[in-house]
């Protein structure tokens, strides 16, 4: 069918997935992230060990300077300071 044919051309395929940033959730595909400050992290889902992927936000890191605090949930960037 010429018509048929004609749509053909037209099909479209998934050029890139992006990665869920749902805690405690992964993608099983290959993906990025939408946010490209945000970092893509491998796991493995629990139920059969399976590589996937999810996004993370940057890390806070906190304050080493005296006498100041960070106020949002932070990380130490240096292990030492644990």
């Amino acid at each position: 069918d010429a018509l048929a044919e004609q749509h053909a051309d037209f099909c479209v395929e998934v050029a890139e997935r992006l990665c869920t940033e749902e805690e405690g959730r992964c993608s099983t595909d290959r993906c990025r992230c939408a946010n490209l400050t945000w970092a893509r992290q491998e796991l493995q889902t629990l139920q059969d060990g399976q590589l996937c992927f999810n996004c993370m936000p940057p890390s806070v890191y906190c304050s080493v300077e005296p006498d100041t605090c960070t106020l949002a949930p932070c990380e130490c960037k240096d292990p030492k300071n644990v």
